[in-house]
């Protein structure tokens, strides 16, 4: 049987604890788009968190990301899939999280947004 796909985790998959990445895991996965196998990163993560990943293995041609509320072509940026929350339904849920005292953020097109009020405790927390 003929390998088509690999697809991969980051955290603590394709990355170390420290985030960053093994050569070898580097050479294999280069290897395998050489070969033209199709390589994905399935990540809670959105596209904006990735790009050093990117960088460092270029033949990562697809990603799932944002817990799979998006799959992306990472090479053209053509949004294959997107599964978001509407929008009143997240302005409902940062309204009501400001309320209980827990900040929140949002992405659009991987581009992390923080209300003003909230951006210095974010900045803070571990995410």
């Amino acid at each position: 049987m003929d390998i088509k796909m690999i697809a991969f985790d980051l955290d603590e998959t394709l990355l170390r604890i420290d985030k960053t990445i093994p050569e070898d895991n580097i050479r294999a996965i280069q290897k395998a788009g050489e070969l033209g196998i199709y390589v994905v990163v399935a990540t809670g993560r959105p596209v904006s968190s990735i790009g050093y990943v990117l960088d460092a293995i270029p033949s990562i041609r697809y990603g799932i990301l944002s817990n799979g509320g998006v799959v992306l072509d990472l090479v053209t940026g053509e949004y294959i899939s997107e599964h978001t929350i509407p929008v009143d339904v997240a302005v409902r849920f940062l309204e009501y999280g400001e309320k209980m005292g827990y900040p929140g953020d949002f992405f659009v097109k991987g581009k992390r947004f923080v209300p003003s009020g909230w951006a210095s405790l974010v900045d803070r927390m571990e995410v």
